[in-house]
């Protein structure tokens, strides 16, 4: 997924003391994060009830989008899974709703991941949005063109 200002990850690893890595961080941009030790979020918890229920409520949206994703990779196509995940990370990268354009520095292969899909079918997919003038496509960037045709093509 793609995460932005304010969201957190690595969560799991706080849940017990023998931590377990479920994925892996790469920054598209430069970033600043805060990392907590096992310790220090076990002294939060303990002290600052607050903290176990913000924990149980990150943890709860997190299961909550994953079941989503699945019941979503079990029955809907591949090319709408596609549109569906570029708009997500277009709604990220925009930096004013009235924003012509939005520039995703994903690349072809990166949304494919997102979205569950073979390279093949995003490639398709995603000349057929350039085709149309939906996006247009760069080296290692995604440029959405007209979010509302996007938007069209992504609504069930």
């Amino acid at each position: 997924s793609i995460l932005g200002p304010g969201d957190t990850f690595g969560e799991l690893a706080l849940l017990g003391s023998q931590p377990r890595r479920t994925s892996t961080i790469v920054a598209l941009e430069p970033a600043v994060t805060l990392s907590l030790g096992f310790g220090e979020v076990e002294r939060l918890r303990a002290t600052h009830p607050s903290v176990e229920r913000h924990l149980v409520t990150m943890l709860a949206q997190r299961v909550l989008r994953l079941s989503d994703h699945l019941l979503e990779a079990l029955h809907v196509p591949a090319d709408e899974r596609i549109v569906r995940r570029l708009l997500e990370i277009c709604d990220r990268y925009v930096a004013v709703e009235s924003a012509a354009t939005v520039v995703i520095p994903l690349t072809q292969d990166a949304v494919g991941e997102l979205a569950g899909a073979s390279r093949p079918t995003t490639n398709r997919v995603l000349r057929r949005l350039a085709a149309d003038g939906v996006v247009a496509l760069h080296r290692g960037s995604i440029e959405v063109l007209d979010r509302e045709a996007l938007a069209r093509r992504a609504a069930p």
